[in-house]
């Protein structure tokens, strides 16, 4: 009983996705039909907040003079049918990004509205598509996330040494409640390895799906580095190549003696140049009469005691 409850559960998915793919007959007149392949727009993931709804193949012989406007129409589940704006859709670009999170699940549809001359021609007044039922799982043939986890995350899940397997984050499918990091793989054939990977189901709290990688890789094994020490130079007082504190250098030695025997020199002239000013200044203050031009004199002798003038000296 419980296998034939299984068999018809199986033949139930199938009529169901295989109605999901089949298109409705043309039936309306004029040039511009709903083509009988792909009449559904296709819905893939763009980004963490984003769907990207191409809708390319669902019209033939449809022209950009038919048609004065371009709606799309998006039901969230658990919300009501939103309209997005007809200036967010244009009719040549066939490809439009759309607010919505990857992570739940969305029913999408477009429309085209013809212009009044096609109206007046032909008695149609739009054409519909199908509707896509994102993120379904028993009507989205591409469950979950248009098939994101074999295409994006599958190639960069990578095997550990110890046999387990290392999920990585994906930033696009972030806010799914996605398993990541080390995990076990539920089985292995030569380079191909199966795991369950859980998520946020959209009608439901958790959920799972196995996931293939063909040849999956070894990760790439993580190595701590010691800190290296730098060796002495070489020099007759250095002490074990490998210690990090050498002696001061015969270089750092002289450079410190020349710099105080320079600071010396010129300490000891400042003071000898002011001893003989003092000389001067005690000479010229004995001598009551003496009237000196500073200005115009030249110091020649500090130890005869001696100034020589060189301007005017008034006596």
């Amino acid at each position: 009983m419980v296998g034939l409850a299984i068999f018809l559960l199986a033949i139930s998915s199938t009529t169901i996705n295989a109605a999901e793919d089949v298109c409705p007959p043309a039936t309306a007149s004029g040039p511009c039909k709903l083509s009988s392949t792909s009449c559904r727009p296709e819905i893939t993931v763009e980004n963490s907040t984003h769907l990207l709804v191409n809708w390319d193949k669902v019209f033939e012989g449809c022209k950009e003079e038919h048609v004065r406007a371009v709606k799309m129409f998006l039901t969230t589940v658990g919300k009501n049918k939103i309209e997005l704006p007809s200036d967010t859709v244009d009719f040549n670009t066939k490809r439009v990004s759309i607010p919505g999170t990857p992570c739940l699940k969305h029913i999408i549809s477009v429309k085209l509205l013809f212009q009044g001359s096609y109206l007046a021609n032909y008695s149609v007044s739009s054409l519909g598509s199908s509707e896509t039922n994102y993120n379904d799982k028993d009507k989205d043939k591409n469950y979950p996330f248009s098939g994101l986890l074999e295409e994006e995350l599958a190639p960069k899940i990578c095997m550990k040494d110890n046999g387990n397997v290392v999920v990585p984050a994906s930033q696009t499918l972030k806010n799914c409640r996605l398993t990541v990091g080390e995990v076990e793989k539920t089985s292995q054939t030569g380079n191909k390895v199966t795991l369950d990977i859980a998520f946020n189901n959209p009608m439901a709290d958790q959920s799972s799906v196995p996931v293939d990688v063909p040849n999956i890789k070894s990760c790439p094994k993580v190595t701590t580095q010691a800190p290296t020490q730098t060796p002495c130079p070489t020099c007759p007082s250095c002490p074990h190549e490998t210690s990090t504190s050498c002696p001061p250098s015969a270089n750092t030695e002289s450079n410190s003696s020349g710099l105080w025997i320079g600071l010396g020199f010129i300490f000891g002239f400042l003071l000898g140049l002011l001893a003989c000013w003092l000389r001067l200044f005690s000479k010229f203050r004995n001598n009551k009469n003496a009237k000196v031009t500073i200005f115009n004199f030249t110091i020649t002798s500090c130890e005869k005691d001696h100034v020589e003038r060189q301007g005017m000296v008034d006596r």
